[in-house]
This record gives structure tokens, sequence and C-alpha cells, in this order.
């Protein structure tokens, strides 16, 4: 895989991962332009969490409504229809991802402007030490919302 820039510069994923330098000059403009690339990335991997969870608890409440099941049926049933396509992922990883997916909230810039300085520091300490490790590069954050709500009220 090459990744590519407006300059003629093209590292190879094989250089990066060895960390040696390709053979041409690195320039600031193609450090600017992968680290675009890189933020536009996280914008859309994120836009693509909200896209699948929102239209996931569209299927939850479509099941419910015409199975006149339970909210935990209808989950599992459409875990269960998902799995069959998806080789390799286990049931606990599923949902393990899709429960992450709901905690994707999105904040408007207006709301964020709103916060005082000091709600702000204490959204900071809050998450803070809220931070769960999992491994060397796993990280998670947990009870965010009902601290953002309470904070920004």
């Amino acid at each position: 895989m090459l990744i590519a820039s407006s300059d003629p510069i093209e590292i190879s994923s094989k250089d990066i991962m060895n960390n040696e330098k390709p053979s041409s000059k690195i320039t600031t403009q193609s450090l600017i332009h992968l680290f675009k690339k890189a933020i536009q990335s996280g914008h859309q991997e994120i836009l693509s969490w909200i896209c699948y969870s929102d239209n996931f608890e569209n299927k939850v409440i479509e099941i419910r409504r015409m199975a006149g099941v339970n909210d935990k049926t209808a989950r599992t049933q459409i875990y269960k229809e998902m799995l069959e396509h998806l080789p390799g992922v286990t049931s606990v990883a599923l949902r393990i991802k899709t429960l992450r997916a709901r905690k994707i909230f999105t904040c408007s810039a207006n709301d964020i402007s709103k916060l005082t300085n000091a709600q702000i520091q204490n959204i900071i300490n809050q998450v803070t030490s809220k931070i769960v490790s999992l491994g060397t590069d796993q990280n998670y954050v947990t009870e965010t919302e009902s601290t953002i709500k309470a904070i920004s009220v």
C-alpha cells in the first residue's frame, strides 16, 4: 500500500512500519498532507460508527414493532443475523463494538462555547479519572455522557 501526497513523494507502509526514511527527502508539505489525511480518516471513521449505531438502533425499533419482542431479543436477533456474514468476528466483539458505537456523542461548537473554563476543567478531570486501560494502546472512557450532561446543565 502506498500513501501518496500532492508532492511526488510516496511512502510505503513497509517504510513507515520499519521507521525507515524513503529515498526522497520528506517535505513539510508532504507531512502536512499526511496529517490532514489522517485527521480526515479519523472523522470518516467516527461518522461511520455514528451511522452504524443509528441504523442498528432503528433496526432494533423495527424488529420490536414488527415482531412484538423486547429490546434484548431484538438485539440478539440482529447480532445473530450479522454474525452469519462476519466470519472471524465473535459475538462478544460485535456486541462490544456496537455498545461503543452507541457511546459516540457529538457536541456542537455552540454548546461547547457556552461552557465556562471551570466546567471544561471539571470535564477534563472527570474524563481523566474514568479512563480505563485495556492494554498497550487500547483505552476507552466510561461514564462521560452523565458527566457532560451534569456539568453542562
